[in-house]
């Protein structure tokens, strides 16, 4: 079964902590819940980084210690910072070629050719009717950071805003080696009404001043104010 992501991202200002948000009455007022938790995720692509270049991920997450295969597909970029992906999960402790085998299987199962086209493209052809070799995938960035979670229920819809403040590692190990800071916040659809999803992001982006994060491809963006 996939499920179909939809969020929008911004940058966090340096003077900013998760803590700022509960400063508008549009969050203060409607937090159903508030979560930590503790994440560490390795990023794979192809040599040419198909996946990134294109506003698609493939990653294992480990999650307050628990590890997560998960493939995105990209289906919506409208310019605007909106992403609407296809998740697909593996929540199992094993390889990469096995979760790419059985991500794959998802995607035949759920008619998704685009989701086939471009585990085709990260992985080598198929040995038998049951594995692939996962030999073109790589591992290009490590992210390790903390993401604060609030749940919040505004009208006629569920969303939340998450907030992730850490570091990335690219080229880990090589001469070129290179960490920068993770400093973002996502507001992602959970419940209820589309429209007013868009209208709170809307709302959200004009109350707080931040800049929303358009280019499909880049996943957090670092400024001073």
């Amino acid at each position: 079964m996939a499920n179909l992501e939809r969020e929008y991202k911004f940058g966090l200002p340096n003077n900013w902590t998760h803590f700022t948000l509960t400063n508008y009455d549009m969050v203060r007022g409607h937090i159903v819940n508030i979560q930590m938790f503790d994440m560490v995720s390795d990023d794979y692509d192809t040599e040419g980084g198909i996946l990134t270049n294109g506003g698609h991920s493939f990653r294992r997450r480990v999650e307050n210690d628990k590890p997560v295969f998960t493939l995105k597909v990209l289906r919506d970029d409208n310019g605007q910072g909106k992403r609407e992906r296809t998740e697909y999960e593996v929540d199992d402790d094993c390889s990469l070629d096995e979760a790419v085998t059985q991500i794959y299987q998802k995607c035949i199962s759920a008619g998704d050719k685009k989701g086939q086209q471009l585990i085709a493209y990260a992985a080598s052809p198929i040995v038998d009717a049951t594995h692939i070799f996962a030999s073109k995938l790589r591992k290009f960035r490590t992210r390790a950071f903390t993401r604060y979670e609030y749940l919040i229920d505004f009208r006629d819809v569920t969303l939340a805003i998450a907030v992730d403040v850490g570091i990335k590692i690219l080229c880990e190990g090589e001469l070129d080696e290179e960490t920068t800071r993770i400093r973002k916040i996502d507001l992602e659809y959970k419940d209820g009404n589309v429209e007013t999803f868009e209208k709170y992001v809307q709302a959200f982006e004009f109350c707080t001043g931040l800049r929303r994060i358009t280019e499909a491809s880049v996943t957090d963006l670092n400024y001073d104010l």
